[in-house]
């Protein structure tokens, strides 16, 4: 037998291992990626409302309308709730996630398993709720002008308007604690939240944490404002029965980890600098 044809005997006969070791390793990485999309597809893409995914699944992953339009309402949502903790930090972030997972309104289903995907929509509620406190901070400042000033009903109705926000004294009350940190010397300046976020952990350290001295500092914010701003017959504040989608968004924070007796924790993580 010649050289040739016992190399290709040889070859012929080696074993299936020896074989693999001879293929191109990028063509069964290729193949392994490709088998892997086949299987995992359906379950991405199947449960998701259309318009709420593009390019799930890689690094390209850009939030969608449907989800995007959720977002802006959710976030502004937590922004008024008077059970809020804290408006800064990523406390809000994390309350508006557990908002959209709750409620499975056009939600990504692989948020959780995806990191792009994760990153993309907790930087698109950062994004939002910086431009939602920024609204906020505005629409104070122009209630305080002198020749403009409004009652508290009046910014509160103007700050729920085309929402599914309720306006409750409690809501009043929390909007009033903002105004008046607002007019306090220097403090309506670019950390404004941060202040607000130090009052508030004011009022509960020095209640120690009894919801009736809680309350109590907010009823004193609400009628000093009053006394400032006015308070007609035609303005007292309605006391509403908070609708079921007000009560979900406020039941999350109420039951979130973060602790409303535990200081604030600021983080620049998906949010900007407000104005």
């Amino acid at each position: 037998m010649s050289a040739s044809a016992s190399a290709s005997s040889r070859a012929a006969t080696s074993s299936p291992a020896s074989q693999s070791i001879e293929l191109d390793p990028a063509d069964e990485i290729q193949r392994w990626m490709q088998q892997q999309d086949s299987e995992l597809q359906p379950s991405l893409f199947s449960p998701t409302p259309p318009g709420s995914l593009e390019s799930a699944g890689d690094d390209n992953y850009a939030v969608g309308q449907a989800l995007m339009d959720n977002i802006k309402s959710y976030a502004l949502a937590i922004l008024l709730s008077p059970k809020l903790a804290s408006y800064k930090g990523d406390g809000p972030i994390k309350h508006v996630l557990h908002v959209l997972k709750h409620l499975n309104t056009n939600v990504p289903a692989n948020m959780d398993s995806n990191c792009h995907v994760y990153r993309a929509v907790k930087e698109a509620i950062g994004n939002e709720l910086t431009q939602a406190r920024s609204r906020i901070k505005k629409a104070i400042a122009a209630s305080r002008l002198d020749k403009k000033s409004q009652s508290i009903y009046e910014l509160g109705s103007s700050l729920i308007e085309n929402t599914q926000c309720t306006l409750t004294v409690a809501l009043c009350a929390r909007l009033a604690l903002l105004r008046k940190v607002h007019a306090e010397g220097a403090k309506s300046d670019i950390k404004y939240w941060d202040h607000v976020d130090d009052r508030l952990k004011l009022i509960h350290e020095i209640a120690n944490g009894d919801k009736d001295k809680i309350q109590s500092a907010f009823v004193a914010a609400l009628n000093q404002d009053r006394q400032l701003y006015g308070s007609t017959s035609q303005q007292m504040v309605p006391t509403h029965i908070t609708n079921n989608w007000q009560t979900t968004v406020d039941n999350v924070i109420t039951t979130a980890d973060e602790s409303a007796t535990m200081p604030p924790t600021r983080s620049s993580d998906g949010e900007g600098a407000d104005a």
